[in-house]
């Protein structure tokens, strides 16, 4: 059911004025956005969006997905709470958006970095992480869970 209410798009698409119908046509109700250069009218969305800025929850410029992902795992609890679905806008130079996505899937199922990974990508042709990334996480992930 978490899979159904989840999309991803980039900031250009995001961005053009015909593709915000089509996201509030497909019942879009909550969005998690990277940087400030997406927002251009902030009021705006807020009056027909719940919005999650990463980029104002970033401490003294540390892009670091891993201390993110809590926040945003929060987020996706609450949009299923009120049964809304999520739209995560891509950053045009970096992965921290998919990163995060990736971070707190694994936490809300409950599987390893691959199998996310590879269940997010059945899904979304478009999804990827470079495997020295995708590599990085999956051990964070192991040494997180040999923790608890």
């Amino acid at each position: 059911m978490l899979m159904e209410c989840l999309f991803v798009c980039t900031r250009e698409y995001f961005k053009c004025k015909q593709n915000m119908a089509r996201i509030i046509e497909i019942g879009v109700t909550h969005l998690v956005i990277g940087d400030d250069e997406t927002i251009k009218n902030r009021s705006n969305l807020e009056s027909k969006f719940q919005l999650l800025n990463l980029s104002q929850q970033i401490v003294e410029g540390d892009r670091n997905p891993f201390k993110l992902a809590h926040i945003v795992m929060d987020f996706l609890r609450l949009s299923t709470l009120y049964k809304g679905r999520v739209l995560f806008v891509e950053n045009e130079n970096d992965t921290l958006v998919k990163e995060c996505i990736l971070i707190a899937l694994n936490h809300i199922f409950k599987t390893g970095t691959y199998e996310t990974y590879t269940l997010i990508k059945s899904q979304n042709l478009f999804f990827s992480i470079e495997s020295d990334r995708l590599a990085k996480i999956s051990k964070w992930h192991m040494n997180f869970k040999k923790i608890r």
